[in-house]
């Protein structure tokens, strides 16, 4: 489909879980993804109800004593956080390492909890089904969705869902 067709799924699918939070925050995807600025994805959260000051391309914030990290691209690749890569450069520079990494532009929906750090890390699915730049990609789009923080709970739970093959019958 469409950005437009893809922000209107996304807005339908999420929009139970923005009328029953407190806050919510919207990170930018990159043009590739969502269009020019992020266009695609500021409409999106503007009708979910997100404050405009919490739409962003990059968010790190403190929630109950817990540094959450937030931004669409990932340093290394599908599951940066096991590749080292994104935690390591945090943990040399010095600065205080994130209890919750959330990423996106993977296409694939992971989360994976490190006991050792008491941290989670997490990929969203993708919303790019069906256009110009899935049909280059060389592996399938298998989860479309999010994901949900619990900062009570100190736990991510992943929203998704696994688009229908569409496999046509060529009669010969």
């Amino acid at each position: 489909g469409t950005n437009e067709d893809q922000v209107n799924l996304a807005v339908e699918l999420l929009l139970p879980l923005a009328n029953s939070a407190d806050n919510m925050f919207a990170v930018l995807g990159t043009s590739g993804h969502i269009g020019p600025m992020g266009d695609g994805d500021r409409r999106g959260a503007k009708e979910l109800g997100v404050k405009t000051e919490n739409v962003r391309f990059e968010l790190e914030f403190m929630i109950d004593g817990r540094l959450i990290n937030a931004r669409h691209h990932t340093n290394a690749s599908r599951v940066s956080w096991t590749r080292g890569d994104s935690l390591r450069r945090l943990m040399k520079d010095g600065t205080k390492s994130p209890d919750v990494l959330l990423r996106g532009h993977v296409h694939l929906a992971a989360r994976e909890y490190l006991a050792e750090l008491d941290m989670w890390g997490a990929t969203s699915g993708g919303w790019k089904v069906g256009d110009e730049w899935t049909a280059r990609m060389n592996k399938p789009i298998f989860h479309i969705g999010g994901m949900w923080y619990d900062c009570k709970e100190h736990k991510i739970d992943l929203i998704t869902y696994k688009p229908k093959r569409e496999i046509l019958a060529i009669d010969g």
